[in-house]
C-alpha cells in the first residue's frame, strides 16, 4: 500500500492517518519560523533574513533547552513560576510561553533539579545541589561544542 503524502507549499508530505508526522520532520523540510524577540533569534541585518538552519539552532538553544536558563535563573536567585517569562526575557532576550515555563518547571521539580518553598500565596523555586551540578555540565559541555566549532 502506498503511504498517503499530503502537499505543503512545494513539498509532500507522509501523512499518517489523518494526521501529519511530527513537527520536527516538517521543520527538516525547511519551513520558516518566525525571528524577533519572542522567538530568541534576531535579523542579521535590515531585510535580510538568517538561514533556516540558523532559526532552527536558535529555537533549539532558547525554547528548546528552557531548562537551561529556569535553572540558571532559580540557581542566582530563585523564582515564582508567574515570573519567570519576564526574568528570562530580561536576561536572556527571548520570552517563552507561561505555560511552557510551567511545565518545564514542573518537570524540573520532579526530577530533582529545582526545589520549592513557600513564602505566603507564592511558591519560589531555587535550584538543587544536582540542579546546579548538572547546570555546570551543561555549560561545560556548550563551551566544548563553541570552541570545536
Amino acid at each position: 500500500m502506498k503511504a498517503a503524502k499530503a502537499t505543503i507549499g512545494k513539498h509532500d508530505v507522509p501523512v499518517k492517518g489523518e494526521y501529519f508526522f511530527p513537527m520536527a520532520m516538517i521543520c527538516t523540510l525547511g519551513f520558516k519560523y518566525k525571528t524577533g524577540p519572542r522567538s530568541g533569534m534576531a535579523k542579521t541585518t535590515a531585510g535580510s533574513k538568517d538561514s533556516i538552519a540558523l532559526n532552527r539552532l536558535g529555537r533549539l538553544m532558547t525554547s528548546g533547552n528552557l531548562w537551561l536558563y529556569i535553572v540558571s535563573i532559580c540557581a542566582k536567585k530563585g523564582a515564582h513560576a508567574y515570573a519567570l517569562p519576564e526574568m528570562i526575557e530580561k536576561r536572556f532576550g527571548f520570552k517563552p510561553s507561561r505555560l511552557m515555563c510551567y511545565l518545564v518547571l514542573y518537570r524540573l521539580k520532579s526530577e530533582g533539579m529545582i526545589e520549592s518553598r513557600a513564602e505566603g500565596r507564592r511558591v519560589y523555586y531555587l535550584a538543587s545541589a544536582f540542579g546546579k551540578l548538572q547546570l555546570a555540565r551543561a555549560r561545560a559541555y556548550l563551551k566544548r561544542s563553541a570552541k570545536a566549532i
